[in-house]
């Protein structure tokens, strides 16, 4: 028993082809369509850039009413501490509090003060982010 025996006969009914296909006259399509599709996710991305911008600058805006609004309050808070170290130094002047409770005053009023000078600060830090954000150099540079 020969497994090869009917060789020859397959021989002759069996081919073998391979092809390719190259395009020479492309004149430059699918650079174009390559330059295209860069240039759009190019434009995608300066629009998504431009929509992030505009978020940060209505958020800082946001921010920055906030911000105006902490600092009435602070002020507020500040005269009610000034009058009530007032009115304790005076009670402390008289005897009826001690020290302590003048102390406790005076310290209360420094919170107040340095909260004041925090949300004073936090404006300033607020109007540079948003000055950063309008690509504005604060150094005199242009960017």
């Amino acid at each position: 028993m020969n497994p090869f025996k009917d060789t020859d006969d397959l021989k002759e009914k069996m081919s073998i082809s391979v092809g390719f296909q190259l395009a020479i006259l492309d004149k430059g399509e699918r650079k174009l369509a390559s330059d295209t599709m860069k240039t759009n996710v190019a434009a995608l991305k300066y629009d998504e850039s431009i929509i992030e911008t505009e978020n940060a600058i209505r958020n800082l805006e946001t921010t920055r009413k906030t911000l105006n609004y902490d600092v009435k309050i602070k002020q507020i808070d500040l005269e009610n501490a000034m009058e009530d170290y007032d009115r304790n130094k005076e009670l402390n002047d008289q005897g009826y509090i001690t020290k302590e409770e003048l102390k406790l005053s005076e310290i209360s009023l420094r919170r107040a003060q340095l909260a004041s000078e925090k949300v004073e600060n936090d404006i300033l830090t607020n109007e540079l982010r948003i000055m950063q954000q309008y690509y504005v150099d604060i150094w005199g540079d242009i960017n």
